[in-house]
């Protein structure tokens, strides 16, 4: 064992004789027994009145909704359970002994994530494994103690983080930095801890993988509910995370558990309310507003994400991306007069904005973001990305709306807007790279106006102008004094008047003016540009003294240019004057190479125009493709196309670079799906419910055609449930949706899923008697299908004139209760109210 993993260990028991008292271990070892002794337990709580008056505080708390105030440990116990009681003793020991650090904000939001991670352990220990329930709370209490142990005793050992980082937040390879360091993780030596206090083996190497998310589904149901537990209080409550991923998280989540959207937002209703609770009696603080991700529905959160999506395809630099910001301020809050910071992609720093009734104006630029003229300074919002600041937006105070916006509301929405800046930036940095490559070439290059006068060029061409002041728009042979010689200067003015000449080359050497220095040579050429009517030209200088080396130099800049293309994430292709591809990308030639363009990819969306070779001449056309390659693999890419200067007479080739959109449009596909359909049934979700119901009657008062409702549940499905299993209850649901899909008129009723057994159809242009047809083969195709153990209790309700869709939804929701309380399997249709 080192001499580094020896301090560490050293460090621990240190922390543990500090901050803990020899009765918080006697409690724990209490805990993990199968049958604890209250007597035991009451009188090693009693012996810390501190710890028994917070224990009882936190048993009266809204944590437990009790009816009546409970006064004493052994009324608690009998109440709530002596491993309960535990629970509630070891959350106030832990919180109240030190472990919270000196206070600050960082170390609050640690402990936020235990907490979280606790009472969210529980409850989904609850549906996985619930004879291990209180086991999964005390081990997310436990799994970062380790930590928490370090920082307080010997916070120089901690071998990553900085000030004011969260220390229970899971870093990138932060496992292996404390390998490197310990020799062993901290759930190793939080285990160690364990081991020093004489506690057993939890089970199931809960500790031991509570960051082994990726592997979750090969852990025992313990773990999988500690591990899932831990990445929902990372991405719920105090780590900085793409806010996308907590959406993500808790689709999985639906789909581990078996659960319903409903069940999962009830989930998580219940977790909010015990994690307050329990923050209110350990004195701790919530977060602030606008980090509450919890607090937000899936459905705001996706539809942020989509909005704040269009900043990172942004084109026209950064007034582009402020007339975005300022067209969803203005969608989503009512916000106009606003004053907007971003930081400059172009040199780290920062270009102002100001909007006054919706009218974008540039505020200016300047390299620290104080130094800029804001007009506003009371309500200053952040944009912050991975740690870092990336812009800021300053509102209007008074007694405007605006003002009084929630903070979670805007604060979630500049959350996914920080997120999608940071890509734009990003990616605007790669581009800027490119083009930083391109410029390092030591070949000059230069682009002029059709009378040789000079538009822009790159370093190396300045360099062998021999550096002249302000050579924009003057003639490039005034500029350089080495072709200013008779010959060179008529070959030169005749290739710029004659329009049928298109290339121009020449080596010309001659001697230094120091003597006994060897004859220089330089390489120049030139090729004319049609574009937009007018002719540029390309002008390239080369330095080829060393003729001998030529061909090596060439190789080397040939290989340069080669791992440039290989390196890019477009797809970069050459092709003909008919579309056959003559070069691809080195991953894709194989797959690409001979065959033609407009054969192997067909163009979607709205393009409208004849797709072939004609496409070619046109002015840098863009146009979105589905392409499929040699293996029968298909790829979604926009493509760009430009002409190829100085390809042979009569053999004109074209550069084709295809962006890939195969995974944006695998993900955008997904989540409008998901924001559609109910996962499990794959009928239509609640949400759609609605907004079908609000459309159809709006049509129905509208044009005066009759609309009704089918509503249902199932009778016997709970039994299901109970006696089989909830996998055989998603089997059930799954049926009864076809079922209901291939009953319904196609196009014409709108079936959806409710919530929990409970289904509704809505019937457009149908009256009482087609909805009585209707539930009746509903009914039968059941009753044929599942037999006796199933039934449906059916609900009918026509729109009345005048009424309100959720007035039409209770009368068939209350006709449904009829229908059940007939004993199911019955159809009710409903009176007027």
């Amino acid at each position: 064992m080192s001499s580094g993993t020896e301090r560490l260990l050293a460090s621990v028991r240190q922390g543990l004789e500090q901050v803990f008292p020899p009765v918080t271990a006697q409690l724990m070892r209490e805990l993990v027994k199968p049958n604890p002794d209250f007597e035991d337990i009451a009188r090693v709580i009693g012996l810390d009145p501190v710890l028994s008056a917070a224990a009882l505080t936190l048993v009266n708390s809204p944590f437990y909704a009790l009816t009546q105030k409970v006064t004493t440990l052994e009324r608690a116990a009998v109440v709530l359970g002596t491993k309960e009681i535990l629970k509630i003793a070891l959350s106030v020991s832990f919180a109240g002994r030190g472990l919270a650090g000196d206070g600050s904000e960082a170390n609050f939001a640690s402990w936020r994530l235990v907490v979280w991670a606790a009472i969210a352990a529980e409850l989904l220990a609850e549906r996985l494994c619930p004879a291990e329930a209180d086991l999964a709370y005390l081990c997310a209490l436990l799994k970062d103690l380790s930590l928490l142990l370090v920082a307080r005793t010997a916070p120089d050992m901690l071998p990553y983080g900085k000030d004011g980082e969260v220390l229970t937040c899971l870093r990138p390879g932060q496992m292996e930095a404390e390998t490197r360091a310990w020799g062993l993780t901290h759930p190793q030596l939080t285990l160690r801890a364990l081991d020093e206090w004489g506690v057993p083996d939890l089970g199931d190497g809960c500790i031991a993988h509570h960051h082994d998310t990726e592997a979750v589904d090969s852990l025992p149901p313990l773990a999988q509910a500690l591990a899932l537990a831990t990445q929902w209080s990372e991405l719920a409550t105090g780590c900085d995370r793409d806010p996308i991923l907590l959406v993500q998280f808790e689709m999985l989540l639906r789909e581990r558990l078996g659960a319903s959207t409903t069940e999962v937002e009830e989930m998580r209703a219940v977790c909010i309310q015990k994690y307050r609770s329990m923050l209110s009696i350990l004195g701790l603080e919530e977060a602030a507003p606008a980090a509450r991700l919890y607090e937000h529905s899936v459905q705001a959160m996706q539809n942020y994400h989509f909005q704040t999506m269009e900043v990172t395809v942004a084109s026209g630099g950064t007034p582009s991306v402020a007339r975005i910001v300022g067209r969803h301020l203005r969608w989503n809050f009512g916000i106009t007069d606003w004053d907007l910071t971003l930081r400059s992609p172009r040199d780290d720093g920062w270009d102002l904005f100001l909007s006054r009734e919706g009218t974008l104006e540039e505020g200016g630029h300047a390299l620290r973001d104080d130094l800029l003229p804001w007009r506003f300074t009371k309500r200053r919002l952040l944009l912050l990305a991975s740690g870092e600041k990336w812009g800021e937006l300053r509102l209007k105070a008074g007694p405007a709306a605006q003002d009084k916006l929630p903070d979670q509301d805007i604060g979630l929405f500049l959350r996914f807007l920080s997120r999608a800046y940071e890509q734009y930036c990003l990616r605007h940095a790669v581009l800027e790279a490119k083009a930083d490559t391109l410029d390092a070439l030591p070949v000059g290059v230069g682009r002029l106006d059709e009378d040789g006068r000079i538009l822009e060029l790159n370093p190396a061409l300045y360099a062998f102008l021999d550096r002249p002041e302000n050579p924009q728009g003057r003639d490039i042979l005034d500029c350089m004094s080495l072709l200013d010689v008779p010959s060179v200067d008529t070959e030169w003015r005749l290739f710029l008047g004659n329009p049928d000449r298109p290339t121009f080359s020449k080596i010309y050497c001659y001697d230094p003016p120091r003597p006994g220095e060897p004859p220089r040579c330089l390489y120049f050429s030139a090729h004319k540009e049609p574009r937009a009517g007018r002719t540029s030209v390309l002008f390239l200088a080369e330095d080829i003294t060393e003729v001998s080396a030529l061909e090596a130099q060439a190789l080397k800049q040939g290989e340069f240019m080669e791992q440039l293309v290989e390196s890019m994430q477009d797809m970069v292709m050459t092709v003909n004057a008919v579309g056959d591809i003559t070069f691809a990308t080195p991953r894709y030639s194989d797959r690409l190479a001979g065959r033609n363009l407009f054969a192997v990819a067909k163009p979607v969306g709205s393009f409208t125009e004849t797709w072939g070779p004609a496409l070619l001449d046109d002015e840098a056309p863009s146009v979105e493709v589905i392409l499929q390659l040699r293996d029968g693999t298909f790829k979604s890419l926009e493509l760009m196309i430009s002409r190829l200067r100085g390809a042979k007479a009569g053999s004109p080739a074209f550069l084709v670079v295809g962006r890939d959109l195969t995974s944006v449009r695998r993900l955008e596909e997904r989540l409008k799906r998901q924001a559609l359909f109910d996962s499990l049934t794959e009928l239509f979700n609640r949400f759609q419910f609605h907004a079908f119901l609000e459309r159809e009657a709006r049509r129905a008062a509208r044009t005066g055609r009759p609309m009704g409702m089918v509503f249902f549940d199932l009778d016997g499905f709970k039994d299901i449930n109970d006696t089989r299993g909830h996998q055989a209850g998603d089997e059930v649901l799954r049926g009864v949706a076809a079922i209901v899909r291939d009953t319904v008129r196609k196009g014409t009723d709108l079936p959806c899923r409710y919530g929990g057994d409970e289904f509704a159809i809505i019937a457009t242009d149908s009256t009482p008697e087609g909805m009585r047809v209707l539930a009746r083969r509903l009914r039968d195709a059941v009753v044929t299908r599942f037999g006796p153990e199933l039934g449906v209790s059916i609900g009918l309700a026509s729109l009345l004139e005048g009424e309100a869709p959720d007035d039409l939804v209770r009368r068939a929701d209350r006709a449904c209760y009829q229908a059940k309380a007939k004993g199911g399997n019955a159809i009710v249709e409903a009176g007027e109210p």
